[in-house]
């Protein structure tokens, strides 16, 4: 999965297939960078920290596992815990759909068409060599449970497939309002009156981890075939390092899965983003972010 942070830079999330690419993935990986950002700003100029952006800008395609639920109640759940005063959600029309990040797609796969890569780190030597100004790459291989934290703390929401735009912020007492409208031109935010997401705070501890799908016997034998063909194909080419990688670093650590055995990749404890300042500093941000803009 590929993220694009504005004045940060370039990420790709890599990671096999125990986990779906579904709405709890995308979660994780928008979690992630949100922490990468606050990174960003704390490590400023090298000398001074930048400060935090008081509102999020969330752009994604419009399929179904980014327009979730959940997905809505993260957005306000990061208001909630003021680590934005504001959020908005911007789904792109499908079969409209052409921005900055499909280019750096399309490059990745132009490159893996001239560059072979038979292990994960490769891959990732591929992506990292796309663009002179690089791309960061992270194997996931633990996932957060969002879906399940989240689960009894949200209100339901209903006739959102129409709708691509969205706005999360605090009322005068306090509590999170969700507004949309049909596009993101459209005058008009709806509900007149901002309807309530959040029905209680998730736990402060934070999610557990997602138990990763194991592969099926079938599967396994899958890829010790996959290995031979590989052998037979590419002969000497195929090196020591590949066949570890294939041997150990794939094949057995799925069968220790399969066997249900449990994803031995070491625990995370989950980071909670830093909260805004108190005071108002969108000014300074866009001197810092668009000096030429704000003069």
């Amino acid at each position: 999965m590929g993220s694009m942070i504005e004045n940060v830079g370039r990420f790709m999330d890599f990671n096999y297939a125990n986990f779906k690419d579904d709405a709890n993935f995308l979660v994780n990986v928008l979690h992630r960078d949100i922490l990468r950002i606050q990174e960003h700003r704390r490590n400023g100029d090298g000398e001074n920290s930048y400060p935090m952006p008081e509102v999020l800008y969330v752009q994604l395609d419009n399929v179904s596992t980014n327009k979730s639920k959940l997905m809505l109640a993260y957005a306000a759940w990061l208001v909630h815990t003021d680590v934005f005063r504001k959020v908005k959600l911007n789904f792109l029309l499908v079969g409209h759909t052409h921005e900055n990040i499909d280019q750096m797609f399309s490059r990745f796969s132009v490159r893996l068409r001239r560059k072979q890569a038979w292990t994960l780190d490769e891959m990732i030597e591929v992506a990292q060599g796309c663009f002179t100004d690089g791309v960061t790459c992270e194997h996931t291989e633990k996932i957060f449970d969002f879906s399940s934290w989240f689960d009894g703390h949200v209100f339901d929401c209903h006739d959102i497939l129409a709708q691509q735009a969205f706005k999360f912020k605090k009322d005068e007492h306090g509590e999170v309002g969700m507004q949309y409208k049909p596009y993101s031109i459209s005058p008009k935010w709806l509900p007149e009156t901002p309807s309530a997401k959040l029905a209680s705070t998730p736990p402060v501890a934070g999610p557990g981890y997602i138990k990763p799908i194991p592969f099926t016997e079938e599967g396994i034998e899958k890829l010790e075939h996959t290995l031979q063909a590989l052998k037979d194909i590419l002969g000497t080419k195929l090196t020591d390092v590949h066949e570890k990688f294939w041997r150990e670093d794939v094949i057995e650590k799925q069968r220790h899965l399969t066997a249900g055995g449990e994803c031995q990749a070491p625990a995370r404890p989950f980071q909670h983003p830093e909260k805004i300042a108190i005071e108002r500093n969108a000014t300074l941000v866009r001197l810092i972010e668009a000096p030429a803009l704000a003069i």
